[in-house]
């Protein structure tokens, strides 16, 4: 896929509801709840306007003061689901030539953020002594330095007693990056414009990933993959649910410093640096189950350690 063409990445911002993160496997918001604070959809057309949950207006409008809007607008996403369908980029490792398959978040350059649909930061600007380093071939792929990751561990939590489950006693990534692996790129002949580019699968061939329709080899890809597509360079997601400011969001977790935060599949970087294409806060919320009678759910983290 040519970088400089296609987009990636997506991310949700919604109104200020609560949401019930389901207790199944899945980071994501899941159905409709069965009753209040447990439902971000808009309002059916029997008693209001239908507006898209995801709101598109031109330029000059402030969009969060009409409803939910879509920060990176290149993501198709499913709300049901709690997923986003992205672009599906193959770059290669420049010893042995061996296949990186990443997606796109965020960039340093306001233009590519434009063009590509990408959340622009000026922040990862900063952020290069974290990033490895790559370069456009002639094909117009990326040519990464150095870093890989290992996806074939099995992900293990082991929690701690039960009066306090959280933090584990034990916590093993479903994948691991290697010494020299950061999500961030640098692409030193395109005038070191800085990518957020974390890695899905590695080392693996087109047939070796595909799984449109789901039952996803693990072994081989991002634990957050619900269904990869090589040949159509597509990936679907899991989302993870937030809330931030007042308002309730949907965001990408894929990677971080330390095995014990990894749930689905955010990989143990060991070097990456700090998270810096945005400066948000964000709240873990835990409901636990689907019921919505609050007296009755688990608080804090003892429910999902548990």
């Amino acid at each position: 896929m040519n970088l400089r063409i296609t987009a990636a990445a997506t991310i949700l911002s919604v109104s200020a509801q609560l949401l019930t993160i389901p207790q199944a496997s899945a980071d994501g918001p899941g159905p409709r709840g069965d009753g209040p604070g447990c439902d971000l959809f808009p309002a059916p057309a029997s008693i209001g306007t239908t507006i898209g949950l995801s709101y598109f207006g031109p330029p000059p409008l402030d969009q969060t003061q009409v409803g939910p809007v879509q920060l990176l607008r290149s993501g198709q996403v499913d709300v049901v689901k709690g997923t986003v369908t992205l672009p599906l980029y193959k770059g290669y490792l420049k010893a042995g030539k061996k296949p990186v398959w990443y997606i796109l978040t965020d960039t340093n350059d306001s233009a590519q953020a434009a063009f590509l649909g990408l959340n622009f930061s000026a922040k990862l600007t900063y952020a290069t002594n974290g990033a490895r380093t790559a370069n456009f071939d002639e094909n117009n792929d990326l040519v990464f330095d150095a870093g890989g990751v290992d996806f074939s561990p099995v992900r293990t939590v082991v929690p701690g007693p039960a009066d306090r489950p959280f933090p584990p006693q034990s916590a093993q990534a479903g994948s691991v990056g290697d010494r020299n692996y950061s999500p961030l790129v640098k692409v030193a002949n395109s005038g070191g414009i800085v990518f957020n580019a974390p890695i899905i699968a590695f080392g693996v061939e087109d047939g070796e990933i595909s799984f449109p329709e789901g039952n996803v080899d693990y072994t081989k890809v991002h634990d957050e993959v619900v269904a990869i597509d090589p040949q159509n360079q597509t990936v679907t997601l899991q989302l993870v649910n937030g809330f931030s400011f007042g308002r309730a969001l949907m965001y990408l977790s894929t990677d971080v410093n330390d095995p014990r935060c990894r749930r689905g599949g955010r990989r143990d970087l060991r070097t990456a640096a700090p998270e810096h294409s945005h400066g948000r806060r964000r709240f873990l919320q835990q409901s636990g189950g689907k019921a919505v009678r609050r007296a009755q759910r688990p608080r804090g983290l003892r429910q999902p350690a548990a």
